[in-house]
């Protein structure tokens, strides 16, 4: 019984966290960020941020709420991200997974 248990909790952790994966993030864009900064946050290119926004144009403003998409399209190349160890990295806001009543 217990084995059933412990099995069934791992199918749902792993159920939840293949679904995860595939969705996109919301990010609300901070004080001092650029769409290359967040880009190089979230490991995507900005060319995938901007086609995730079709409305932003290249330009943000602080509370400004972006799509992150989730999967990055294989045409387009993640950035690198350059972290200088004196900056104080900023904190995101990630919309909560929602699991779906049966």
């Amino acid at each position: 019984m217990i084995k059933k248990i412990i099995l069934s909790a791992l199918l749902v952790i792993a159920c939840s966290f293949a679904k995860a994966q595939s969705q996109n993030v919301t990010h609300v864009v901070l004080r001092g960020e650029t769409i290359e900064s967040i880009a190089n946050h979230y490991n995507v290119s900005v060319e995938d941020i901007n086609k995730a926004n079709p409305n932003i144009d290249g330009i943000i403003y602080v509370g400004m709420k972006l799509i992150i998409p989730a999967e990055v399209t294989h045409s387009s190349t993640p950035t690198i991200a350059k972290q200088e160890s004196n900056k104080k990295q900023p904190q995101h806001l990630i919309t909560p997974f929602i699991v779906p009543k049966q």
